[in-house]
């Protein structure tokens, strides 16, 4: 695949056809449940962190921390679980 291109810019429904297919099984049913407990870690503690750092009264950054939580998700997906295939 040519890294210029991607699922969101293919123009050619064949080519969008194959690159949708590498990526089918991330979200099949099966994937998405066995996914779910790794997610599920990562809200829990996103929840537990901004309950601690936005109880005072300047409050806190909320995009910030949403970045944070979605940065941990993406990398625990594509590294720790590919690697090791363990949960948070």
């Amino acid at each position: 695949m040519d890294p210029e291109t991607n699922i969101v810019r293919e123009p050619d429904p064949v080519k969008h056809g194959q690159i949708r297919g590498m990526f089918a099984h991330s979200f099949s049913p099966k994937s998405l449940l066995e996914q779910e407990p790794i997610v599920q870690g990562y809200v829990d503690l996103f929840i537990e962190q901004i309950g601690k750092h936005g109880a005072g009264k300047d409050g806190l950054e909320i995009v910030r921390w949403f970045n944070y939580c979605t940065f941990d998700v993406r990398a625990h997906l594509t590294f720790i679980s590919v690697t090791h295939g363990d949960g948070v």
